[in-house]
């Protein structure tokens, strides 16, 4: 009897053994699993969202465009949208550039912060400006001494990003992710942008 318990015993302590490891290896894959759904939503909301936001910014457009990717709070308090720096331009083209350098989301997160670098180069941009701009620009460099005939060279500004290594703060909100935040940590040359 003794061998037959000790018997029953091994096999006992074999399923549960395999039981266990059956039991931690499905854990591993359904949290891998989660990390990688949640790390591919924040990815696809950052990229999409700072790519509309940039032209909604720079084309004087609709913020209601983001509110698919933005909080409400969020966008009430960005000073790039409130301010409408590129009020003057009329911007054709440029190339806007955002590198993730940090991203990492755990399945019980509800908020995470990913680091990028945002920057659109200097020489892509082109533009034109509005007709009131190219006015005062006319009033604040025409040279008083100017005489008749001779040439006036007006210097147009271009417009300016505010490129450099960004914190984007993400908040899930009814199992959606979204932009809640963007903190800027410093400005980069353009060699560092690369």
């Amino acid at each position: 009897m003794s061998t037959e318990t000790s018997a029953g015993m091994r096999l006992l302590f074999f399923i549960v053994k395999k039981l266990t490891v059956l039991v931690l290896l499905i854990m591993v894959i359904m949290i891998a699993f989660f990390i990688a759904y949640d790390m591919a939503n924040v990815y696809v909301f950052l990229d999409d969202g700072m790519t509309q936001r940039a032209n909604v910014i720079l084309n004087n457009e609709d913020p209601t465009l983001l509110n698919r990717f933005f909080t409400l709070k969020y966008l009430n308090s960005d000073p790039m949208l409130n301010s409408n720096p590129f009020r003057d331009y009329l911007i054709q083209d440029y190339d806007y550039e955002l590198k993730v350098t940090k991203l990492w989301v755990w399945p019980w997160q509800s908020s995470t912060v990913v680091e990028v670098i945002e920057y659109i180069k200097e020489d892509s941009w082109k533009f034109s400006i509005t007709d009131d701009f190219r006015s005062r620009l006319i009033a604040a460099q025409m040279p008083e001494d100017l005489e008749e005939g001779e040439e006036f060279q007006l210097r147009i500004p271009k417009p300016q990003w505010q490129n450099g290594r960004k914190e984007i703060h993400f908040r899930k909100i009814d199992g959606q992710w979204k932009i809640d935040g963007i903190v800027f940590i410093e400005s980069l040359k353009p060699e560092d942008m690369k």
